[in-house]
């Protein structure tokens, strides 16, 4: 009798914590910074026809990398490459264009898909925001 009862609490032991591991598998708990800043992201304002500005991002714990394009209205386009890092709640990019000009964008998270703040080049900073694109 006592050899099955301890194999029924052995069993029911394992019935249970596979159970539980069954039940976090799905939940992901809150989302980090990291995992809401990744994805596409397009920025907005820029209304004149042919030009736009794309960044896909990559992020993971407090680095950020990724590529992009440019389009500028009767004028050159090209790609983009970004790195950053993540100071929560700060996100700090620096852009480095295909021909060597650099930019950076000091920006928070507005909203989950919603990614604004400074932009700096080589003159005063500028106001920008970007919109992040469905999956």
């Amino acid at each position: 009798m006592r050899f099955f009862v301890r194999r029924w609490i052995v069993m029911s032991a394992a019935s249970f914590a596979a159970a539980a591991l069954v039940a976090c598998a799905g939940n992901t708990g809150p989302r980090t910074l990291a995992d809401r800043l990744t994805g596409t992201w397009s920025e907005n304002g820029l209304g004149q026809f042919g030009t736009s500005f794309i960044m896909v991002l990559a992020a993971r714990d407090t680095t950020v990398t990724g590529t992009g394009s440019y389009a500028i209205e009767a004028g050159r386009s090209g790609t983009v490459t970004v790195a950053g890092v993540i100071r929560d709640p700060n996100i700090i990019l620096t852009i480095t264009y295909d021909y060597g000009d650099v930019a950076h964008f000091n920006a928070q998270l507005q909203a989950d898909n919603t990614l604004g703040g400074a932009w700096y080049t080589v003159s005063d900073p500028i106001e920008v925001s970007f919109t992040k694109q469905a999956r």
